[in-house]
């Protein structure tokens, strides 16, 4: 008997949010060197019964763990990957936690972003806005994503600012 995580840490309406969010990611694009599927004409709607299949394109969502104890963490990746399974979606973590551990365990991709301690700390002269926005826009446009969730610290806006201007014309 499989024994389903606790969400009692989870704040209140994220979860529905997550499955909102993933309700309404569209399948994903096709790789570079990739025959787009046929499109069924507009007059006769697609109906299947069957599942995706395991190697159709996936849409990618990114997803932040921003400031999430390790245990808060593990968390929150039980719940997207239990919610995503039977969806056609890919999450790419954003994470400021050095320890990759749970995600290199779940086998999840995910980038890595310092959190402000870490950034001041080591590059005090650094105009940190300008990175962020760089950093945030060279993610976008390597992952393509759908959609921005946040569990935890959300994005900073700039951030989620340069992620949306690059998904909304997807």
């Amino acid at each position: 008997m499989a024994i389903q995580p606790k969400t009692a840490t989870l704040p209140p309406g994220l979860l529905d949010r997550l499955r909102t969010a993933l309700a309404t990611v569209r399948s994903g694009r096709p790789a570079a060197g990739e025959q787009p599927a046929a499109i069924p004409p507009a007059d006769q709607p697609m109906v299947t019964d069957e599942a995706p299949r395991a190697d159709a394109p996936r849409a990618v969502i990114f997803v932040t763990v921003f400031g999430l104890s390790t245990a808060a963490l593990e968390e929150v990746l039980e719940v997207v990957m239990r919610e995503g399974k039977d969806t056609p979606v890919s999450p790419v973590f954003l994470t400021d936690s050095l320890d990759f551990k749970p995600f290199r365990e779940r086998r999840l991709r995910f980038e890595y972003l310092p959190d402000g301690g870490r950034r001041h700390r080591f590059a005090p002269d650094l105009d940190w806005r300008t990175y962020e926005r760089r950093r945030y826009r060279l993610l976008a446009a390597k992952w393509r994503p759908q959609s921005l969730i946040s569990f935890g610290t959300p994005a900073p806006p700039d951030g989620a600012a340069a992620i949306r201007a690059l998904t909304s014309g997807a």
